[in-house]
């Protein structure tokens, strides 16, 4: 709607069963063509999210989050299944999903994340 709190979507978190982790890279960056632009591993050295940039002057990202089919949930891997729009002032961003009643838990607070990025 006009008057929001972004315009721009910039990236799509997807959930991928770890079983398809090789297929799935394969395809976003040789079939597709996408540029890999972060990796990162868990403790244990699996890979736990790549991310590809799309074509164009924006940073938009498809970012894929790699997590273990019998613990495929919202909960596995963090965020997974989710979207992130870019804002230019958290705190306005924040009371506008307060305002709208998206923001209702503590849990929903704007925080730096694991990238030291501001997030909510």
């Amino acid at each position: 709607r006009a008057g929001g709190f972004s315009a721009h979507l910039q990236h799509l978190g997807l959930a991928v069963s770890r079983a398809q982790e090789d297929a799935t890279v394969a395809f976003y960056r040789d079939t597709v063509g996408l540029a890999e632009v972060f990796r990162m591993s868990n403790a244990e050295g699996k890979l736990q999210l790549v991310k590809f940039r799309l074509p164009g002057p924006r940073f938009d990202i498809i970012e894929l989050i790699f997590t273990d089919g019998d613990k495929l949930n919202k909960w596995a891997a963090g965020a997974i299944y989710h979207v992130n729009f870019a804002v230019k002032d958290i705190d306005r961003a924040y009371c506008h999903l307060l305002a709208g009643g998206l923001a209702t838990q503590d849990g929903h607070r704007p925080k730096v994340n694991a990238e030291r990025l501001w997030a909510i």
